[in-house]
């Protein structure tokens, strides 16, 4: 008796485990048939009970059941279990442990990139909803597990990328640009994007390497050129600066920013009062020609309007504050005023016009005031004055 007894025994445990095992498949057949709510409350039963919760079956079946619950939950009809992702993942990361034979490589690959399908879609959301810190961390596990499932995701490393740097969050972009960078992505404004972020970082010698880098790949690209050129203004390097947006006419010759923003490098230049008075006119020549250049281009933009005004009108300032140095009855007094004089009324119809473009501008009328009274022109002098009032001068 005591031997059949035993036998008995082992019939029951060996029936129960197939019990359990027939449960996980039947959790599947529902699901296949389209019954997720009767698969879900199957496959939740099997995964805590001891005969099946460490059977790999088990868990790669709960991955995809609740993948499907995602889907579902997302459709609109209503939520079947609010908590159906992290349950997802749980269940692929459980199988990736219990696949030591390598049974299942596929579909548990499978899942790791719907898994990180979801959290991409998630990471849309928040993006869209501006809020970037979230946005970039979803976009973060997106990539986490679309690498788990094999797949190199650039999208996903790209736009957490973006959104940590819109998220003012340097440091963590950079990670994410240094991972494009290493793949080779073939995409030209990577290099000037990441550039901008190390120069945040105040790691400007990595910027330089990473926008040369870029040039180097892409030598014919404008963007990069302008980037390059945004670099070197930003570190100061002025000459260096002029080369790139004199080189960047060559791509673009009618565009007026270029030539604006060569005006006011060659107008720094002129206003570095430590350099000698030969290179600060020879740079005042060059800036008075870019900023015409642009004004050809686009008559309306005030900032070159005004420049153009503003740099003749410091010219006239240059002659006439030496002029005022000079001793009484110096011969050169004359002269001198003469030329301050002459630049002033010269920049007269620029800074007017920059009035016209711009009414309220106050560095507009504080120029405009000066000029008047210098050359007596009294009742436009009243205007500006009353105008100057006006704003609260």
């Amino acid at each position: 008796m005591k031997k059949l007894t035993i036998l008995i025994g082992l019939l029951f445990i060996v029936s129960t485990s197939f019990a359990q095992m027939g449960k996980v498949r039947s959790a599947y057949a529902s699901y296949q048939g389209g019954n997720l709510q009767k698969a879900k409350k199957l496959i939740d039963e099997a995964t805590i009970h001891s005969k099946s919760q460490d059977e790999l079956l088990t868990w790669v079946f709960r991955g995809e059941i609740y993948i499907s619950i995602i889907t579902y939950n997302s459709s609109g009809v209503g939520i079947l279990d609010a908590e159906a992702l992290p349950k997802a993942i749980e269940a692929y990361v459980r199988a990736k442990e219990l696949d030591k034979l390598d049974e299942y490589p596929d579909q548990i690959n499978s899942g790791f990139v719907a898994v990180a399908a979801a959290k991409y879609n998630l990471a849309i959301k928040e993006y869209n909803e501006k809020i970037y810190d979230k946005a970039g961390d979803l976009f973060s596990e997106a990539h986490k597990y679309a690498d788990m499932g094999n797949r190199i995701d650039t999208n996903s490393i790209y736009n957490s990328a973006i959104s940590f740097n819109l998220a003012d969050s340097p440091a963590k972009a950079e990670q994410f640009y240094d991972i494009l960078i290493g793949l080779n992505i073939d995409n030209s404004s990577l290099y000037s994007e990441f550039s901008d972020v190390l120069f945040k970082l105040e790691k400007t010698d990595k910027a330089f390497e990473v926008i040369a880098k870029g040039r180097e790949i892409y030598p014919e690209d404008y963007s990069l050129l302008i980037a390059e050129a945004n670099l070197y203004l930003n570190a100061k390097q002025t000459d260096k600066a002029l080369e790139n947006l004199e080189a960047a006419l060559a791509f673009k010759s009618d565009n007026y920013t270029i030539y604006h923003t060569i005006g006011v490098m060659y107008n720094n230049i002129f206003a570095d009062t430590v350099r000698v008075e030969a290179e600060r006119f020879a740079a005042f020549a060059k800036s008075v020609e870019a900023y015409k250049n642009a004004i050809d281009l686009e008559p309306t933009f005030f900032d070159s309007v005004y420049n153009l005004g503003a740099i003749i009108f410091n010219k006239g300032a240059y002659y006439l504050g030496i002029a005022d140095e000079l001793p009484f009855g110096d011969k050169n007094y004359d002269g001198l005023k003469e030329k301050g004089d002459v630049c002033l009324v010269d920049a007269l119809p620029y800074l007017e016009n920059a009035l016209e473009l711009n009414p309220e501008d106050k560095s507009t009328l504080y120029s405009l005031k000066q000029i008047y009274s210098r050359t007596g022109a009294n009742e436009k002098y009243k205007v500006v004055d009353e105008k100057l009032k006006e704003l609260g001068e």
